[in-house]
């Protein structure tokens, strides 16, 4: 990955390298065992997966079990093992009666939340959790599909991707499309005219679902020499599995897996029948929380979206409190992607209350099931014993919201930002406005 991603490191930071406190190592795993291991080392951070961690600790992908009796065997000189992992990243959609633009605003918003990095984020979108019963669901999915359509298809750089792209397609194959009724498989990027809605019966592409390499062919069929876009090599476009049950999803094997590559899971909960829009709201908000709690693997980040008009409603507003409440997540977004709160620094980045907290009897975030990690990352207020941090943002921004996909200028914005969380100016945050204003 350094290999990419390493000389922007190195630029960024580079008052840190020139001053000595950042090198950037590239290399394979054994020159990095051998930095870890030198005698002046007595303490590992990292972020990445757990398979990571685990490979830092015992040595293999995955922990042994507790019952093994075994305990990691660290060098002596090391005092800490960290790290700020990974999760499948739920973002909560509240049912209520939308308008029309707010369905459209928050599709974008989501499918930013995607699309941001080509979905090689540990906070990429990975489960969009609805209720079966909202009036106003097929829109919104459509309105998703519709956002999803207009967001161009990106490298997927990261290394694996197209093996877990591939992945997620089988399995939705087998365990959606062929047994979930009113459930899609559909691929996006660049234009409505590129949207693939993929069946269990696609006799008219000639290619059978039911071949094993069904996937890579249609893969073939996407990149195409005529394609709009060209042959780019590792260019895959979005994919979205919408109307899955728990119990699908959970055969599909994306409520504790990440994805990792641009593939996202809509979850639809069947879980109240109120014709009552306040009481909807309320049974369906305790459902979802209940589901992210004890079904999704991880407790690093979630979001929610909350319309205007549950904000204004006193009971649905109370309602959405006790499930932000509720939410076993060390940082919950309301109305932003979840970067935006791993792009503010002064809140704590990591798993909930630093992965101390545990149900009684589990080995969540220990060295045995490292999950999302053992620790807070950013926090720069050094505020002690944080549960969780919460970021509340508008339901809509003006001007037009960085994080979005459509922003016209969001490169030179994003420059002046950076200028402005330096320079902390007047000049500067004026410098940052007018660009933000273009977008």
């Amino acid at each position: 990955i350094n290999d990419c991603v390493g000389p922007y490191l190195e630029r960024g930071l580079e008052a840190l390298r020139d001053a000595g406190f950042l090198f950037v190592s590239y290399g394979d795993v054994g020159k990095a065992q051998k930095a870890l291991n030198h005698p002046a080392v007595t303490k590992w951070h990292l972020t990445g997966s757990c398979a990571t961690y685990n490979c830092l600790v015992w040595g293999k992908p995955t922990a042994p079990p507790r019952s093994a009796g075994t305990k990691p065997s660290l060098p002596p000189r090391i005092k800490a093992v960290t790290g700020e992992l990974g999760c499948v990243t739920p973002y909560i959609v509240v049912p209520w009666d939308y308008e029309p633009e707010e369905l459209e605003y928050a599709a974008k918003m989501l499918a930013s939340s995607l699309t941001h990095n080509s979905s090689h984020n540990c906070l990429a979108l990975e489960v969009l959790v609805t209720c079966k019963s909202w009036p106003q669901r097929e829109q919104f999915l459509e309105a998703m599909r519709k956002a999803l359509d207009d967001a161009p298809p990106r490298t997927a750089w990261y290394t694996g991707s197209k093996e877990k792209y591939n992945n997620f397609t089988k399995s939705a194959l087998e365990h959606l499309t062929s047994s979930v009724e009113g459930s899609k498989l559909t691929w996006h990027g660049g234009s409505a005219d590129r949207r693939l809605v993929i069946k269990r019966d696609m006799s008219d592409d000639d290619i059978d679902m039911n071949d094993p390499d069904a996937a890579e062919k249609l893969m073939g069929k996407w990149t195409a020499d005529d394609d709009l876009f060209g042959p780019i090599e590792m260019q895959l476009p979005w994919q979205f599995a919408s109307g899955a049950t728990p119990e699908a999803a959970r055969k599909m094997g994306v409520l504790d897996n990440e994805n990792w590559c641009g593939c996202m899971t809509e979850v639809a909960l069947d879980c109240c029948s109120e014709k009552d829009r306040v009481k909807r709201c309320a049974k369906f908000v305790e459902a979802a929380a209940r589901f992210c709690n004890d079904e999704l693997w991880g407790t690093l980040s979630c979001a929610l979206v909350v319309p205007p008009g549950v904000q204004r409603n006193s009971k649905a507003r109370a309602s959405v409190e006790t499930c932000v409440a509720t939410l076993r997540y060390g940082t919950v977004c309301i109305n932003c992607p979840t970067f935006v709160g791993f792009g503010i620094t002064k809140l704590t980045w990591g798993a909930f209350a630093a992965g101390q907290w545990r149900k009684r009897g589990s080995d969540e975030n220990t060295d045995y099931d490292i999950r999302s990690g053992n620790c807070w990352s950013h926090n720069t207020m050094m505020i002690d014993d944080v549960q969780k941090s919460v970021l509340r943002a508008p339901f809509r921004i003006h001007p037009h919201a960085i994080w979005l996909e459509d922003n016209r200028n969001l490169e030179n914005t994003s420059q002046e930002l950076v200028k402005h969380m330096g320079r902390n100016s007047i000049g500067s945050f004026y410098s940052t406005l007018v660009r933000a204003l273009k977008g």
